[in-house]
């Protein structure tokens, strides 16, 4: 600690000069950045465990795409299955009606001929 005196009183002042390698001072420097460091680390896992969370609905999300995809398709098939089905049936019931009034038409030329 230097002594500096004022020339013109007799009061003596204590100069220390701020001493930037003080050990306290360093010691509260390290400290507030070890705790800046630390909160640092601690928000970086935070953001890593939200890209891990956002990464997980996401790939979530894209397999019921996937899922709803192939059930669209599998409905259409069903739809286009039915459609054809149905078509093959009227089909069937208007061959089936033709013959069949063609087979009465016949019966009815028949009777009419013997009856002649």
């Amino acid at each position: 600690m230097e002594k500096s005196a004022d020339p013109s009183s007799n009061i003596v002042y204590k100069m220390t000069p701020k001493n930037i390698d003080d050990p306290e001072d360093a010691n509260s420097s390290t400290k507030a950045d070890e705790s800046d460091l630390q909160e640092v680390e601690e928000v970086n896992e935070s953001l890593d465990e939200l890209t891990r969370a956002l990464d997980f609905f996401e790939q979530r999300t894209d397999d019921i795409i996937a899922q709803l995809r192939v059930l669209l398709d599998s409905n259409r098939e069903i739809r286009q299955q039915i459609a054809q089905d149905k078509e093959k049936e009227t089909i069937a019931a208007l061959a089936a009606a033709n013959i069949s009034s063609k087979a009465g038409s016949n019966d009815a030329d028949e009777n009419t001929n013997v009856a002649e």
